[in-house]
């Protein structure tokens, strides 16, 4: 009998790590994200009793509202102090990703509208530099 890597419970038919999402979910978490996250995460989520605060249905993500960016660390990042993390369900942080890429890439064709095509700003830009 195979047993999940999280609960020890018997895999349903079909899984072959995990019996859920959820303990799939938890694995991750507390295996790879380190325990300083887990407890700014777990504050983030208390502070808002587990409601996403976009749509007021249950949140089990924390969202960054000025996001980290590429390569910036984590643990000494100002971005993850709790006054920047934003509880959300899973469909509201999906969402505040798609809105925040969208906007960018407004920005960068609005840019490209005031710069003639032929500049090296404009080639720069079209790179996403």
């Amino acid at each position: 009998m195979k047993t999940c890597l999280w609960d020890n419970k018997e895999l349903p038919k079909g899984r072959r790590r995990y019996c859920s999402d959820e303990c799939a979910q938890q694995y991750f978490a507390h295996k790879i994200a380190p325990l300083w996250w887990i407890n700014a995460k777990n504050i983030a989520l208390e502070s808002a009793n587990h409601c996403c605060l976009s749509c007021g249905s249950i949140a089990k993500e924390v969202h960054h509202i000025i996001p980290l960016e590429f390569g910036e660390s984590y643990h000494n990042s100002q971005k993850n102090k709790q006054a920047n993390l934003q509880p959300l369900c899973r469909a509201c942080h999906e969402k505040a990703h798609h809105l925040k890429h969208k906007a960018s890439l407004i920005a960068k064709e609005a840019q490209l509208a005031l710069i003639p095509e032929d500049s090296d700003l404009a080639v720069e830009l079209l790179k996403g530099k």
